[in-house]
Order: structure tokens, then C-alpha cells, then sequence
């Protein structure tokens, strides 16, 4: 996960083999995508809350705008599936997102009043430890989703020859 700035944490999670072999049986890579995205989104809510919840008493505009995001283009991989925590980059000076990092690190004439990070270091723990659990629920739903459709009969051709 990273923020606006840039800064990025990564997490490996081990001993999850059934739930890679799950992911493996979902048709396209698109899907796959989805479920994790969602679960991603799912177990970072707790930094989100207490991300608002520090900035609040700093600016109520940055306040309304923390959320999880997609990274910028330039940063996407293909191989990976990426989520930022932090505010969307808005266009000018004027932007909640551009205001966000001074807030964060501060600037020559202004000491920094970190809120996203101690948000992330409280809660690093419990949201890596969900992580598993939400791709397996989303899973779940997403299998559910397909056999929906497909015992109605409003899987596309392409989608139904790859579960076939």
C-alpha cells in the first residue's frame, strides 16, 4: 500500500497456498484482479477511519477526502495488484491531496503533522492479518456471482468456455 507521496509498503503473504490455487481457478485475469482489489480496499478501512480521524483536528477538507485509491497510471504494474491510502490527486495548488502531503511532511516553514502514518503503524497488524481472510470472502461472493449467471444462462461465450 502507498500514499500520494509515493511512500510504499509491501506485504508478502505466506502459508496462503489454497487461496492462490482459488484465485488460479478464476477465468480471467480481470476477475482475479477484482477479488483481490476488493479484499485490499475491505482490510485497509481501519487505516482509512484513523487516517480521518488525525487529519480532522488539521484540516477538515483533507478530512472528507481520505480514501483508498488506484494508483496513478504511471505506477500501475500489470503483475500486481497496487492500492493507495491517501487523498485523490486533485489538479492546482488548491487540491485536498496536494495539501495532504505538506500536512504529512511538512514543509521549509511549516514542521510536519503526520496523520497517515501513525495511522498505518496503528493498524499494520490487524490489516495484514485480514488480508486472507477478505480474499476469501470475496472469493466466495465472486464464485457465487458466476454460478448465478451461469445457471441462468447469462454467462458470456468466451467467460463459459474458460470455466469449462
Amino acid at each position: 500500500m502507498a500514499n500520494a507521496s509515493g511512500l510504499e509498503i509491501s506485504a508478502k503473504m505466506f502459508g496462503a497456498k489454497e487461496l492462490e490455487d482459488a484465485l488460479k481457478l478464476l477465468p480471467t485475469t480481470a476477475l482475479k484482479k477484482s477479488v483481490l482489489r476488493t479484499a485490499l480496499k475491505k482490510a485497509a478501512k481501519p487505516v482509512v477511519t484513523d487516517a480521518k480521524k488525525n487529519v480532522l483536528p488539521i484540516s477538515k477538507r483533507v478530512a472528507r477526502r481520505v480514501t483508498t485509491l488506484p494508483p496513478p497510471k504511471k505506477r500501475r504494474r500489470k503483475d500486481i495488484v497496487q492500492l493507495e491510502i491517501g487523498t485523490p490527486r486533485a489538479k492546482g495548488p488548491k487540491g485536498e491531496g496536494f495539501i495532504g502531503l505538506f500536512f504529512e511532511f511538512g514543509t521549509s516553514k511549516m514542521a510536519a503533522r503526520p496523520w497517515l502514518r501513525p495511522a498505518w503503524d496503528k493498524n499494520r497488524e490487524q490489516v495484514l492479518k485480514s488480508i486472507s481472510g477478505e480474499i476469501g470472502k470475496s472469493l466466495e461472493r465472486t464464485a457465487a456471482r458466476l454460478a448465478s449467471k451461469a445457471a441462468r444462462g447469462k454467462l458470456g461465450s468466451r467467460l463459459a468456455q474458460r470455466l469449462a
